[in-house]
């Protein structure tokens, strides 16, 4: 079922075909959509931005989607990630689903069709990152934890010139460890600022 709610999420979108970008672009209007017509476009787009969702074609002007599909899946291995492309034959598709892919569609695509499966892996990353966010929060209190009795003995500067060391250090472990929970980077983005600077006012009031 198509989730509403879910409309103002991110999708790359990397299709070169204008026609096809302008169809993309009305059925799924009301999501946040980034367009890139080629590989280039759309790795200078994962450098700059997080995203909730990948739809890919399979055949891109410098690149191929399957190639591209297992970049992506290096860097957000959680990501829901859609291939829509004109490929019909079946080795094309195990190849696309082997490289990472939740879902492939034939062109020309069902608007209900997409809707569908774009609205109902969006709603399960949300469920599987809302758990990965439980093990991210343990994650950083642990981490905290163990630099605690560290942090009490450094002066007021010190501690203040540390803090940006601390941070750093736990976002690559707390990042790690909501991954392999099953979270997507873009959930894990949008949720660790306020997830650590919660977790460091609790760490701070506890140890005064």
């Amino acid at each position: 079922m198509y989730d509403a709610g879910l409309r103002t999420r991110t999708i790359l979108c990397v299709e070169d075909d204008e026609g096809s970008r302008e169809i993309l672009s009305a059925i799924l209007d009301g999501y946040s959509l980034t367009f890139a017509r080629n590989g280039y476009e759309a790795i200078r787009s994962l450098n700059s931005g997080v995203f909730d969702l990948y739809l890919l074609d399979l055949w891109l002007p410098d690149w191929s989607g399957v190639q591209l599909c297992r970049h992506i899946r290096q860097n957000d291995p959680r990501a829901p990630i859609v291939f829509c492309t004109g490929a019909i034959r079946e080795e094309e598709r195990r190849r696309a689903m082997n490289a990472g892919a939740n879902a492939f569609l034939t062109k020309p695509v069902d608007p209900q069709a997409l809707r569908d499966v774009v609205g109902e892996l969006l709603t399960r990353a949300s469920a599987e990152s809302l758990h990965a966010l439980v093990a991210e929060e343990r994650a950083i209190h642990e981490e905290l934890e163990k630099r605690a009795e560290e942090m009490r003995k450094r002066s007021a500067a010190a501690l203040e010139s540390a803090r940006g060391a601390i941070e750093r250090a736990t976002r690559l472990k707390a990042l790690k460890v909501f991954l392999d929970a099953g979270g997507t980077l873009g959930h894990f983005e949008r949720a660790w600022t306020p997830t650590y600077q919660s977790a460091w006012t609790r760490r701070s009031e506890d140890h005064g």
